[in-house]
């Protein structure tokens, strides 16, 4: 990680993982991890929840879609791992308590088209 924010002209100073480095809001281990730039404050990762099924159906799901950093492999609890970081979804009864493991599988097939570059959306 270290590297990563050398490479976005960070000093020795900034190079704490939790730091903040331009006030976005996102320290700088979570820029590392959704791949946008840890000293531009317009940089931000494109997240992207939606429910997905009928409304009230017992099927009906909330998936969240983010970018993450390419190159990794699945670990022993189906997380996505890859530069030191994990990826690992969980999930709970409730928004306080997230409490188990989420499988973890692609998004469905009805979410709208995106083209996400450095972690931002398009223009």
């Amino acid at each position: 990680m270290a590297e990563y924010l050398r490479s976005q002209g960070t000093n020795e100073e900034q190079l704490a993982p939790y730091l903040d480095i331009d006030g976005d809001g996102f320290n700088a281990l979570e820029e590392f991890g959704f791949g946008t730039k840890a000293g531009d404050g317009s940089s931000r990762p494109y997240i992207i929840g939606i429910l997905v099924g009928n409304p009230g159906a017992p099927e009906q799901k909330f998936e969240l879609v983010y970018p993450r950093r390419t190159g990794g492999s699945v670990n022993a609890t189906n997380g996505y791992e890859v530069d030191g970081i994990c990826y690992q979804p969980q999930g709970g009864g409730n928004l306080q308590e997230w409490d188990h493991l989420i499988e973890r599988v692609p998004p469905s097939s009805n979410l709208p088209g995106l083209l996400v570059t450095n972690g931002s959306p398009p223009a």
